[in-house]
């Protein structure tokens, strides 16, 4: 049987220390650390191997339910997206229908307010017309009230003068009578009243022609004072008819005045009508103009959305396996290519997805 043998020296003692053991003991510990060892191995794979497992469920649990929860949420984004976009688009054609029926009543405003303008100018020019015709009136009225007072006068004075007239006519009748008298004494005197009784006669001859003189005038000054009466009555009604005239005019003119003031008060709120319609226009072209960035940034987030889903269906292919992943990919390529005309703000995205897509095949 073989076997292997040590010897030493020990000099301070001058001894020769010598040892040994048997080659078939040796390997046959050998033998056994190395089973030790492989058995130990073998366990700690299988060990480490069921850890993994155990690991890569647990992991995969969550990443499972937090992508399903991601692909839901995306889902539901790329839905309110859409309904954010269609409503935003509604809006903009809505918000310019509004603003060019703004621009519309703006006009007419516009010529409303200058035709109301125009009605208040001349309602001012018939407001001072009205005024001057009220002061025209006025004097009118004023000469009437004194063209009836000189009526009243001459009818004043015409009466009289036919008092006058009768009392010239009765001392006409009374010298007539006194001629009379004159004449018949005379007659009775024989030729001594001759004379006297040709200047009776002459009285009672004059006297009777004052006394148709009398007559006459008393006629015509009657008819006189007929007509100034009959005048006067005409001067009254006149004046009357100016009065009313006046208090028509003072009203026609006041109206004139309200219309005028109540024209310009309109004139005023039409301008201001105006003035916040063009407000409202400019809020309306701004909401139409939001509206359309609304929709843009909707459009936006619909793509980002689907990114979203693309960066969950890698995640979820990398988490059920190699295979997966990588026929996962290509779609995600190629969802990608669908996307490319999205705009130079998706480029920096897409970019970084195939980064991301090189980093889960190098993994």
């Amino acid at each position: 049987m073989k076997k292997i043998s040590y010897v030493q020296l020990f000099r301070p003692w001058n001894w020769i220390i010598g040892t040994g053991f048997y080659i078939d003991d040796l390997v046959q510990k050998i033998n056994f650390i190395r089973l030790t060892l492989i058995w130990l191995i073998v366990f700690l794979s299988v060990g480490l191997v069921i850890l993994f497992y155990w690991f890569v469920r647990s992991v995969s649990q969550p990443i499972n339910t937090a992508t399903k929860g991601l692909s839901h949420i995306g889902d539901q984004v790329s839905q309110a997206a859409d309904q954010v976009a269609s409503s935003s688009q509604i809006l903009a054609q809505a918000s310019s229908e509004q603003a060019a029926s703004l621009e519309e009543t703006s006009s007419s405003l516009e010529q409303m307010s200058s035709m109301t303008k125009n009605n208040a100018d001349h309602a001012l020019q018939a407001d001072i017309l009205m005024k001057d015709v009220t002061t025209v009136v006025g004097d009118a009225r004023l000469s009437m009230n004194a063209l009836e007072t000189s009526m009243q006068d001459i009818a004043k004075s015409s009466a009289d003068i036919s008092r006058i007239i009768k009392t010239i006519d009765e001392i006409a009748f009374q010298t007539n009578l006194l001629a009379l008298n004159a004449a018949v004494e005379a007659a009775r005197a024989g030729e001594a009243g001759a004379g006297f009784a040709v200047v009776a006669d002459e009285v009672r001859s004059l006297a009777m022609r004052a006394a148709e003189a009398a007559k006459s005038t008393g006629s015509l000054i009657e008819n006189t004072v007929s007509k100034v009466q009959d005048g006067t009555t005409v001067m009254q009604r006149a004046n009357e008819a100016f009065e009313n005239v006046s208090r028509k005019a003072a009203q026609a003119a006041q109206l004139v005045a309200e219309i005028a003031a109540a024209s310009r008060e309109q004139a005023e709120g039409i301008a201001q009508i105006n003035h916040v319609v063009a407000q409202m226009d400019k809020v309306i072209q701004q909401n139409a103009a939001n509206a359309e960035e609304s929709a843009s940034a909707a459009e936006e987030l619909k793509a980002q959305s689907e990114y979203l889903k693309n960066y969950i269906g890698v995640l979820q292919a990398l988490v059920h396996g190699t295979t997966a992943a990588q026929a996962a990919l290509p779609a995600t390529t190629a969802s990608r290519t669908q996307r490319k005309a999205g705009g130079g703000d998706s480029t920096a995205l897409l970019s970084s997805m195939t980064a991301d897509e090189d980093t889960f095949k190098t993994f």
